[in-house]
């Protein structure tokens, strides 16, 4: 049986509805991608595959997500009609397309030869019976290495080649987490103009250390050692100066061993063993992992806050929408913050698993909160471990530890989708959304203390609006429970408070579910400033009215437990507090009011030396942030639209993580 089909070639937008072309289905694949919606970040997901006719040409296919957004909303989940749609055009099926609408994706991000992208939803496609028609097995991908050199902008290819040499192994930790890295040099007898020489290729692969990535890599060796013609799919070409361009491999990117009959490929394999021997000119540039992987930890950072980034990343609108390239690539260093450890249900991986990667990650300091990913790196970092396993592991019985503060970078650019489309619809995207991505971070040193540096960040806080999602650092007397509001300090919500304490008895604790509930009674409000305490000052046996209450798990037990010393009398803690219950006192009671505060998180501080420095730091902390004032009434970056300097071009710059600025000392417990 042969049905009808034109040749792939003649498809375009005057063609496609009366004409019928039988295609067949090619690694199908899911992209996850990033997009605006109504100046709103949403994320989406689409499949895409090639298109194969019966003599190996082909064109990109792709199904988007159908979202319901009619008046009443509701409908099916987008994401099992998607996982649906995958499953009926699996790879190898046949199908008579007719009516078939193209989609508007730009042509830069089309790998294939043929520029044309067929929206599979929206095409009419008539299932044929597998087998009833010949079809091509793989596309045949035609382009010789060579033409990549008339290239005048980014654009994606498709390559058939033979490897004439790839690299030792060497693992280095990316962006993206620990991988396998391989250069490898591809040739195909192309020549540029009447050279001599064949051109040659070389493409970095970064190959997952867990999963297929091992046997993937296996693979390719054993290619290079048999000859074997392999297809590199997706590859991004970047043409640089000096005629070469640079490649690099993204979601879209795969590989195998080339498949079918057609001509490039026939005339590889007769030629393999002199191709492979024979000299080349490289027309790209070698990688270099200075390049490719950017090295955040030794650059210089602006010297930030919290309040500050929140504004940032938060969309202008109106006229103002995108009037600033503030944050577009900049990375922003902020010291003494608290950051959220993953919750016990929360996706820490990425889509494939093969890396950590936490999402909506909070970070607050004593200005304000915002939220952001975490890189592997960041949060191996942050934990203490030291492999992604390791990491799971304590992740699956709640036993993640961050420290009680911690100096961070955050990375900030510009927001991009996976596949650089600018929006679900193929229409144009606010400039004005960002991302945020925490890439290097480090326990605060407590040494390192705030300097006057940070007091000249108050004309950028004086502009936004107070945020009540911020650290407070207080007294333990500072707390009171209001009604409505729950914990405050000052008569404001207080979210998180950043204390100093002294135990002079053990913690109690008993059985709490599956876990343990710690209490110690009787803490010392050991403060900073004006109304700090002294470890003489702290008497076993006292009642003080203050009490922490700590739930943890039989893993990380002993780091809430307070044990003080027996010749030393007391524990110090720098603690982080998340609620109050407060007993009043009664006037027929024999014992005072009570304050109960629930721990978020505790750092031990080892004796009274290490204690006199971490109230010398709060103090600084608290004048620090007595000295802002928020002043505005919009907490978005349109907030600083009549500055005359950006804030980022007129704030100081880091070069560690922990320290700050050189300045003079912050007014403090000097």
């Amino acid at each position: 049986m042969e049905a009808e089909s034109f040749p792939l070639h003649e498809l375009n937008p005057k063609s496609a509805g009366v004409g019928a072309w039988v295609l067949k289905v090619y690694n199908m694949r899911l992209i996850i991608y990033d997009y605006i919606w109504q100046n709103q970040s949403k994320r989406g997901h689409k499949l895409e595959c090639m298109l194969v006719a019966a003599d190996g040409t082909y064109c990109q296919g792709v199904i988007k997500t159908a979202y319901n957004r009619g008046k009443g909303g509701g409908g099916a989940d987008p994401a099992a009609e998607l996982k649906q749609m995958q499953a009926k055009f699996q790879n190898g099926t046949v199908w008579k397309m007719t009516k078939v609408t193209l989609t508007d994706e730009k042509s830069a991000f089309i790998s294939s030869a043929l520029k044309k992208c067929i929206d599979l939803r929206k095409t009419k496609c008539t299932g044929i019976l597998q087998g009833s028609i010949k079809m091509a097995p793989a596309p045949a991908a035609q382009e010789e290495l060579q033409s990549i050199l008339a290239l005048a902008q980014t654009q994606r290819v498709d390559l058939t080649a033979l490897i004439a040499d790839i690299s030792a192994v060497r693992r280095e930790t990316t962006a993206f987490g620990i991988r396998d890295i391989v250069d490898v040099t591809l040739v195909d007898g192309s020549k540029q103009g009447d050279a001599e020489n064949q051109v040659k290729a070389q493409v970095t692969i970064f190959f997952g250390s867990s999963d297929r990535g091992p046997a993937s890599l296996k693979s390719m060796q054993d290619a290079h050692e048999s000859n074997t013609v392999v297809t590199f799919y997706g590859l991004t070409c970047i043409p640089q100066s000096g005629g070469v361009c640079n490649f690099k491999t993204g979601q879209s990117f795969f590989w195998e061993a080339a498949a079918g009959n057609y001509a490039k490929m026939a005339r590889l394999q007769a030629q393999a063993v002199e191709l492979v021997s024979a000299p080349g000119s490289l027309i790209t540039k070698t990688w270099d992992p200075t390049q490719s992987t950017r090295q955040f930890a030794e650059e210089p950072a602006v010297h930030s806050v919290c309040g500050w980034i929140a504004a940032l990343l938060r969309p202008a609108t109106g006229d103002l929408a995108s009037s600033s390239a503030e944050g577009d690539d900049e990375v922003f260093q902020i010291n003494h913050c608290h950051v959220a450890v993953p919750s016990p249900g929360a996706c820490i991986l990425t889509n494939k698993g093969d890396r950590i990667w936490l999402q909506n990650i909070r970070i607050m300091d004593a200005t304000g909160s915002f939220t952001v990913a975490v890189r592997e790196k960041a949060a191996l970092a942050l934990s203490g471990l030291d492999s992604k396993e390791a990491f799971e592991a304590a992740h699956a019985t709640d036993n993640i530890s961050f420290p009680v503060l911690a100096s961070v970078r955050v990375h900030v650019t510009k927001q991009k989708d996976s596949d650089s489309s600018q929006s679900q619809d193929g229409g144009a995207a606010e400039p004005t959304f960002l991302n945020a991505v925490l890439v290097e971070t480090e326990d605060q040193s407590i040494d390192a203390m705030p300097t006057s540096a940070l007091l000249e960040l108050q004309p950028i806080l004086q502009k936004l609006a107070l945020s009540t999602e911020e650290l407070k650092i207080a007294t333990l007397k500072d707390f009171a429970v209001l009604p409505h509001v729950g914990m405050a300090v000052d008569k404001v919500k207080c979210e998180l408070g950043l204390v100093l304490i002294g135990a002079t008895a053990r913690s109690d604790f008993q059985k709490f579910g599956e876990g343990y509930r710690l209490v110690t009674k009787n803490v010392w409000d050991i403060g900073f400033g004006t109304s700090s305490l002294s470890p003489q000052d702290c008497q076993a046996g006292k009642d003080t009215g203050f009490d922490l209450v700590a739930i943890c798990t039989e893993h990380n037990l002993t780091e809430y437990k307070m044990a003080p010393p027996r010749k030393a009398g007391v524990q110090f803690a720098l603690v982080v507090v998340s609620d109050l219950h407060h007993v009043p006192h009664a006037a027929s009671a024999a014992e005072p009011g009570r304050k109960s505060f629930m721990v978020e998180r505790i750092q031990l501080i080892e004796n009274a030396e290490r204690m006199t420095a971490c109230q010398k730091m709060l103090a600084k902390l608290a004048y620090a942030r007595g000295k802002f004032t928020f002043e505005g009434t919009k907490k978005d970056r349109s907030a600083w639209s009549d500055m005359p300097a950006t804030p980022t071009s007129s704030a100081k710059r880091v070069r560690k993580l922990s320290a700050s600025p050189t300045d003079t000392s912050l007014p403090g417990a000097d």
